[in-house]
């Protein structure tokens, strides 16, 4: 996907976030733990903050699930590679 395509499907590049565009990250979904490459940072529409800092979510392409990129939430990182 272009960038046009990932703003369309995941909304508005983040200005600012703690993990950024092809970072690799594992984080944990469904009880189950991933690795992945972070595709997009998306703020979230709802302009929402959270301690002063716009909320985010992430587009992960996952090395396991190998489909359609993966929202992944903050809370759900477990850790930087």
């Amino acid at each position: 996907m272009n960038d046009k395509e990932f703003e369309a499907f995941f909304g508005p590049l983040a200005e600012h976030s703690d993990y950024k565009r092809n970072d690799r990250i594992t984080f944990m979904q469904d009880d189950k733990i991933y690795t992945g490459t972070i595709k997009w940072v998306a703020r979230q529409a709802s302009g929402r903050e959270v301690d002063g800092r716009q909320a985010v979510y992430y587009a992960v392409q996952s090395d396991q699930k190998r489909t359609f990129p993966t929202i992944v939430f903050p809370c759900d990182i477990i850790e930087k590679k």
